[in-house]
């Protein structure tokens, strides 16, 4: 009976350490059972160093168990032919200084032939420029130039750190000495010291400015691209069945003029105001929407655990550059002029809520038991991007303003692919819940944003355009945007950043309005309202194009 009891309790918190995804990667919160998500065996994820700074006996450890008798990077037929971008000279500096590192920081592909950086972090970045210029290279860019810039430049950043080292021990034997030296001796001692004190602030102003300028380098690289993102074409991943009620109606209005036949006439005075891109409706077409961002919130708390964060609106420049967004995307913007600042920086209203939510952990170390961390926010975000206003850009589809609700995970580094894939669910769970006509796609390495490292693409079929629109893109950082914002877990390892939309608010009410779009007898547009929406609306099925006056 002792026995028994034993067992069961085990069993008990073993179920709720799955069933809160904490210490394994097994669910996401307490609804994981009842709503699918949890996996039967444990993923199989890619090795990974976790610490930032390892010992030698300790990385010996590691490599031992990361290759299991495999043959290791250096010494290996892509090390050879990888080696090849170098020049003469490079080839004797890296022979020299990074030899001995580079198998410290590389990882072989799962799956795949080759190797792949374990990490975007300067210490791979300076010994293995080659492996990164080659994964580049999927993106079809080349920064060759740059890591080559980026390693120079920390040779001299190492040597200054070694001046700056010497010059202190220097003044420290002159401190020991200082007081059992005769009067003159101590004279001059202190004109000695005095010269090492100037000379040590010259060497600390040179090691910032060399620290400056290596991070305003390593901040153009892309992320690097995970080994099963395919190089060109996209890949369909799933395509949904469902059945809608519009499959009969023989012409489908568009979804923008649906927009403008059941608004109210003032509405149409949106471009008149703000400009081309922006966008105005009313009535039930704006509690529909309401509806919409709330439900996704509910949704994703209640179900999956999503802690929802009020976020700032307006951020400063560093904290955009810190979450990958610049130098890159400046021209997409939105700059608020020099007289409102932030922190004493120039301002910008976010491109995204996966800024401000990412950026409030900045500087932070979170206990690995606490991990994953869940995040969401639905924010207005603001896009200053040149558009094409097309047929399949009007409407709500590509505005300067539109609303999102912005998925974030925090988890270690171990286990990315697998919260990666379970954020995936939950934002595939709103389309199901929607019944909304979907596909699934994965991306290329041409096509994914530069902070991504694998993204998996959700489209809507709109039947005015014959086409799918993007609703939802999620995509796994890797330590891309951790590392740049000083973000780790409390023993110094590595935290992985993913983040999704869930979903796009105007593109998902634009196909509601063509997707559940019927007419009646005197062929005036209905909306049916999705079954999950009615609660939101006081039970409303039907959403009816008022009789013309």
């Amino acid at each position: 009976m002792f026995i028994y009891w034993i067992c069961l309790l085990s069993a008990l918190h073993c179920n709720r350490v799955l069933i809160h995804g904490r210490r394994c990667c097994k669910g996401s919160s307490r609804w994981a059972p009842l709503t699918g998500f949890l996996s039967n065996t444990t993923p199989t994820v890619p090795f990974a160093l976790s610490g930032v700074t390892v010992k030698a006996s300790e990385r010996d450890a590691h490599l031992s168990t990361a290759n299991n008798g495999q043959e290791e990077y250096v010494g290996s037929s892509e090390y050879e032919r990888l080696s090849n971008y170098f020049s003469e000279e490079q080839k004797l500096v890296d022979k020299e200084h990074f030899q001995p590192l580079k198998n410290s920081v590389v990882r072989r592909k799962v799956g795949y032939e080759g190797f792949i950086p374990k990490g975007f972090d300067l210490n791979a970045i300076v010994a293995v420029p080659e492996l990164f210029h080659e994964n580049f290279q999927l993106r079809k860019e080349d920064h060759w130039e740059t890591l080559m810039q980026i390693r120079s430049l920390y040779l001299d950043k190492v040597s200054k750190e070694k001046a700056f080292q010497d010059v202190s021990q220097r003044r420290a034997d002159l401190a020991k000495a200082y007081y059992q030296a005769s009067e003159s001796a101590q004279n001059t001692q202190r004109e000695s010291n005095l010269k090492l004190r100037n000379d040590a602030r010259t060497i600390e102003s040179q090691i910032k400015d060399l620290t400056k300028r290596i991070t305003q380098l390593v901040e153009t690289l892309p992320n690097i691209v995970a080994e099963d993102v395919p190089r060109d074409e996209f890949i369909v991943q799933k395509t949904s069945n469902t059945q809608l009620p519009n499959e009969k109606t023989a012409t489908i209005v568009p979804h923008y003029e649906v927009l403008e036949r059941l608004s109210h006439p003032c509405t149409l005075k949106a471009a008149e105001i703000s400009g081309t891109g922006y966008s105005a409706f009313s009535g039930d077409l704006a509690r529909l929407e309401r509806a919409l961002s709330n439900f996704m919130l509910d949704t994703h708390h209640k179900l999956f655990g999503y802690k929802e964060i009020s976020v700032p609106l307006v951020v400063g420049r560093s904290t955009i550059e810190k979450t990958g967004h610049l130098p890159r995307f400046e021209e997409d913007l939105f700059k608020l002029d020099e007289r409102h600042q932030s922190n004493g920086e120039r301002a910008y209203l976010i491109p995204t809520g996966e800024v401000p939510l990412i950026a409030l952990f900045g500087n932070s170390r979170i206990a690995l038991d606490e991990l994953p961390v869940w995040l969401m926010a639905c924010t207005p975000c603001f896009r200053s991007e040149i558009q094409d206003y097309g047929r399949q850009t009007r409407g709500l589809i590509r505005n300067h303003q539109f609303n999102k609700v912005e998925l974030i995970g925090l988890c270690d580094s171990e286990n990315s692919d697998y919260f990666h894939d379970l954020m995936i669910s939950h934002i595939e769970f709103i389309l199901q819940s929607l019944e909304l006509p979907y596909r699934r796609v994965l991306l290329p390495a041409t096509d994914i944003g530069t902070t991504s490292s694998k993204t998996v693409d959700f489209e809507v079929f709109f039947p005015s355009m014959n086409n799918y629109i993007e609703v939802s893109s999620c995509s796994n950082t890797l330590d891309y945007q951790s590392s740049r914002l000083n973000l780790f877990s409390k023993k110094k390892s590595k935290i992985h950043c993913i983040n999704g939309s869930g979903l796009a608010i105007g593109r998902t009410l634009s196909a509601i309005l063509e997707n559940y779009q019927t007419a009646d007898a005197n062929n005036r547009i209905e909306i049916r309202i999705p079954n999950v929406l009615q609660p939101y609306l006081d039970g409303k099925e039907k959403i009816r194009e008022p009789i013309a006056r």
